[in-house]
C-alpha cells in the first residue's frame, strides 16, 4: 500500500514537471542569469551581481508565474492534444483539471507575492505580465495571428524585465529582441500546422485553417526571409567575430527549416522543422550573450 503511494507521488511530480515545461524554464532561467550578469550589468563586479538579492527574486518570480502560464495551457491543450499527439499526454491526464488550475492561481499568487520584496516598478510588471499570460490563455490564443503573436511578445517579457531593472537600452539589444520574436513567431506558425487535425476537429481557428496549408507556407516563408533579415542587421551593430558566426549560424538554421517546412506534408514532417526551431530559439538565447552593449 505504502509504495503503490510513493508511486503515485512520484508519478505526479512527474506529471507536474512535464507540465511546467522544465526543460524551457532551465533555459530560460538560465538565459536570464546569463543575460543579467554578462550583457545588461556586464560593468559591474560578479560578486556584486550574486549579493544582489533582487534580481534573483526578480527572475525567479517571473519563471513561477510562466510555470503557471504553461500548467494552465496544458490543460486547454488537452483535448486538441488527444488528436496530434496521443502518446505524449500521459502526464497530463494524472492531475485533474480543478488541481491544475489551483496550481496556476497559486504560482501566479506566488510569483507576485516574490515580486513585493523587490521593488513597486517589479510588482507592477509582474501582475501586468500575468494578467497577459491569462489573457492570452484565456482569449488571444485561439485567435488567428493573434495567438502565435502573442506567444512570441510573451516569451521575450522577462529579458525586457531585465533591461528595465538594470536601465540598458540598447540598439543592438533592440534588434535581438525583434529578431527573437519573430522565430519564436515563426514555430507558432509551425505549431499549427502540426495541430491542424485537432484544430480542424475541435473548430479552433488557426492560420492553416483561415487561410489554407499553402498561404501558411507562405507565412512561414515570409516570417523566415524576416527573422534572416533582422538578424544579419546585428552584425554591423555590434562588430563582433563571434556575432558573424552566430548570425551565419541563425541564417543557415532558418534556411534549412525553409526547406523542411516547404517539402513537409504530414505532421512527423512539420515536427523536424519544429524540433529544429526549438534548439535555434534556445541557442539564441545564448547567443544574447555576443551582444556588447553601451552601458
Amino acid at each position: 500500500m505504502g509504495n503503490k503511494k510513493h508511486s503515485s507521488h512520484i508519478i505526479k511530480s512527474l506529471a507536474i514537471l512535464s507540465m511546467v515545461r522544465w526543460y524551457n524554464i532551465l533555459v530560460l532561467g538560465l538565459s536570464l542569469y546569463l543575460s543579467a550578469f554578462l550583457v545588461f550589468a556586464s560593468n559591474k563586479d560578479i560578486l556584486i551581481n550574486l549579493a544582489d538579492y533582487k534580481i534573483h527574486l526578480n527572475i525567479l518570480s517571473m519563471l513561477i508565474i510562466i510555470m503557471g502560464g504553461y500548467i494552465v495551457n496544458s490543460f486547454y491543450d488537452l483535448e486538441k492534444d488527444f488528436i496530434n499527439k496521443p502518446k505524449e499526454i500521459i502526464f497530463s491526464t494524472v492531475i485533474s483539471k480543478d488541481s491544475g488550475l489551483k496550481m496556476y492561481f497559486y504560482l501566479s499568487l506566488l510569483g507576485i507575492a516574490i515580486s513585493l520584496a523587490c521593488s513597486r516598478k517589479i510588482l507592477i510588471f509582474n501582475i501586468v505580465y500575468a494578467f497577459l499570460l491569462w489573457l492570452y490563455s484565456h482569449k488571444l490564443r485561439k485567435k488567428v495571428f493573434m495567438g502565435e503573436l502573442g506567444a512570441s511578445l510573451l516569451t521575450i517579457i522577462p529579458f525586457i524585465s531585465l533591461m528595465i531593472y538594470y536601465r540598458v537600452f540598447d540598439l543592438s539589444i533592440l534588434i535581438f529582441m525583434f529578431y527573437f520574436s519573430s522565430i519564436i513567431f515563426t514555430r507558432e506558425i509551425i505549431k499549427k500546422l502540426i495541430s491542424f487535425r485537432g484544430d480542424l476537429a475541435l473548430g479552433d481557428q488557426s492560420i492553416p485553417i483561415a487561410f489554407g496549408i499553402r498561404k501558411t507556407k507562405l507565412f512561414v516563408t515570409f516570417s523566415m526571409t524576416v527573422s534572416c533579415l533582422i538578424v544579419s542587421c546585428l552584425y554591423p551593430v555590434t562588430l563582433d567575430k563571434l556575432m558573424l558566426l552566430f548570425c551565419s549560424f541563425c541564417i543557415l538554421t532558418i534556411v534549412y527549416g525553409y526547406f523542411l517546412v516547404k517539402n513537409a506534408r504530414f505532421p512527423k514532417e512539420y515536427k523536424r522543422a519544429n524540433l529544429l526551431y526549438k534548439v535555434l530559439i534556445a541557442l539564441s538565447m545564448l547567443g544574447l550573450l555576443f551582444l556588447t552593449p553601451f552601458h
